[in-house]
Parts: C-alpha cells; sequence; structure tokens
C-alpha cells in the first residue's frame, strides 16, 4: 500500500511536533511518499513555521517526482482543478497525480482536494480517520489519540471535534471505528 502525503497533514503534524506519531500511525504501509511540489509548499511556510523544516529530516517519508507523462497529464488535469491564481495548492494536484497514477492512498486534510479524490476515485485519509485508524489497529490507544489530537489543535489544527475529549465520541458517531483498516 502506498500512502502519499498532501501538504496539510504534514504541515499539521510537524507544527505540533508529533512527526514521530504519524510515521507510528502509517507504519503499515509498504511506501509512504509525498511529492517534491509538497516539499516546496513547506519549505515556503518555514519562515512563519520553522518546525516544517523537520518533515525533510524524516528516513521514512519518501520524496518522489510526478514527472511521467501518465503522472504529467493527471497533474495537469488536477491543477485545472485546484490551483488558483496565486499557484496555491500545486502540491495537492502533484500529490493527488502520484496516488492515481500508483494506486496510493492520497492523505489530505483540503476539502477541495478530497471532493477531486472522491470523483476521480482516488481512496483518502484524513488526520482524524488516521488517528482512529490507529486507535483500530491498536498501534495507540484511545488516551493517547486524544491527546494527540491535543497536540495538533494547540499546534495549530482545525477540526470537526473540539479536542482530545470529544474526538472518540465524534470518530464513533461517524462509524470511524466500525471498520478494520486494511493491513
Amino acid at each position: 500500500m502506498n500512502l502519499v502525503f498532501d501538504t496539510s497533514i504534514l504541515s499539521c503534524f510537524s507544527r505540533a511536533n508529533d512527526l514521530e506519531q504519524l510515521e507510528l500511525l502509517t507504519g503499515y504501509a509498504d511506501r509512504r511518499v509525498t511529492t517534491r511540489a509538497v516539499i516546496d509548499e513547506l519549505r515556503q511556510g518555514m519562515s512563519d513555521y520553522p518546525k516544517l523544516a523537520m518533515v525533510e529530516e524524516q528516513s521514512w517519508l519518501q520524496h518522489v517526482s510526478v514527472d511521467g507523462l501518465d503522472e504529467l497529464r493527471l497533474f495537469a488535469e488536477f491543477s485545472r482543478r485546484l490551483v488558483d491564481s496565486k499557484n496555491r495548492n500545486i502540491g495537492e494536484a502533484s500529490a493527488l497525480a502520484w496516488a492515481k497514477k500508483h494506486d496510493g492512498t492520497f492523505l489530505s486534510d483540503d476539502q477541495t482536494a478530497i471532493v477531486l479524490a472522491k470523483e476521480k476515485g482516488i481512496e483518502y485519509r484524513r488526520t482524524l480517520a488516521l488517528v482512529a485508524d490507529g486507535v483500530c489497529r491498536k498501534t495507540i490507544s484511545q488516551t493517547e489519540a486524544g491527546a494527540l489530537v491535543d497536540e495538533l489543535i494547540d499546534g495549530g489544527a482545525h477540526f470537526p471535534c473540539r479536542g482530545g475529549s470529544e474526538f472518540l465520541a465524534w470518530a464513533n458517531i461517524r462509524g470511524l471505528f466500525d471498520r478494520i483498516p486494511q493491513l
């Protein structure tokens, strides 16, 4: 299984100083990758958020290019839908293109990119789903999951639940604990 990281999830975990937890939560994957465009987006934010520099230091995260003909065609298609006049969302377009070409799971909290992933039949996961998957896999306990959600919020993440104390009930209502994640 290939997991393809977008800027949003990497930023969320690095700003909270929790990249080690992200590595643990995704350790079941055959490959964990991000695109060079995502790395470039993170570099642009380092002056405001120096912790983003930690992403490039992660040995478990492979940096891939989107430069094959099929990947470039997909990137162009996704860019038309996602990239704005200020050239935002290039990372999302590149990660989606790589995920589509390599049958990867797209990891993002960007709503517009998630809508496109659904439309194009690309499997996706959001941050809170990754945390719930970790509980289901027994990678982390429910208590650790709640604490992690609080840390991510303290780092600047915005979630539909107000904190770790609400996370378990929120995830349960949405059936995130009812499925067994693929191994």
